[in-house]
């Protein structure tokens, strides 16, 4: 049952202190998965986008290749879903760290305390040094982004991850308008193969 303090803060121990400690693990885990989550379907994306460049690239000079633009919209839809995915994956991920952070903050037994985990990840993003006590010794270890790094903070990995889906859409687009505008070696609308044809 949880024990009161003199001040009115309300202290979880024994059955309740358990089943906090299982929440934070879970919460924990919870996070890992969701981040292997959002790189294992990061992979089956760029995979599928492969083998659409792929066709595409067989396509040029053929007969087919009017559909070229047509690979290149499914294309674009496909990456979209990848980029929607990709987002509330993050999103997730950011649910179960402030999830982590208020557990800490009851685990510590002081809610007003912000906790260690949200309060050194955000440090470490705002390029500021963490420094880590290692309990039961008189060690501590300091870590700080590198200065290139530093400069660059801008390109976290979920800016990253943002930026090669829009660079895969831009291609695509490009492709469809180069094709309409017969810069590709293929049998498209302002072509001279296409106009044999009439």
């Amino acid at each position: 049952m949880p024990r009161q303090r003199n001040n009115g803060e309300v202290v979880l121990k024994g059955r309740d202190f358990d089943k906090l400690k299982l929440l934070y693990q879970s919460a924990i885990a919870l996070k890992i998965y969701e981040g292997t989550l959002i790189w294992s379907r990061f992979s089956a994306f760029m995979v599928v986008n492969t083998i659409i460049f792929t066709l595409i690239g067989l396509l040029l000079n053929n007969p087919w290749s009017i559909y070229i633009p047509i690979a290149s919209i499914v294309g674009i839809v496909l990456t979209f879903l990848w980029f929607l995915s990709t987002k509330r994956g993050f999103e997730a991920i950011d649910y179960w760290t402030h999830s982590i952070g208020e557990i800490e903050g009851k685990i510590l037994e002081n809610e007003k305390i912000p906790s260690p985990y949200i309060r050194g990840e955000e440090y470490f993003k705002q390029n500021r040094e963490v420094e880590f006590i290692f309990s039961g010794s008189k060690s501590s270890k300091v870590l700080q982004r590198g200065c290139f790094t530093r400069s660059l903070s801008f390109l976290n990995t979920r800016m990253t991850a943002y930026i090669t889906i829009l660079l895969i859409i831009v291609i695509y687009i490009l492709i469809i308008v180069s094709y309409f505008l017969g810069w590709l070696p293929a049998i498209s609308p302002r072509s001279n193969q296409t106009r044999q044809l009439f």
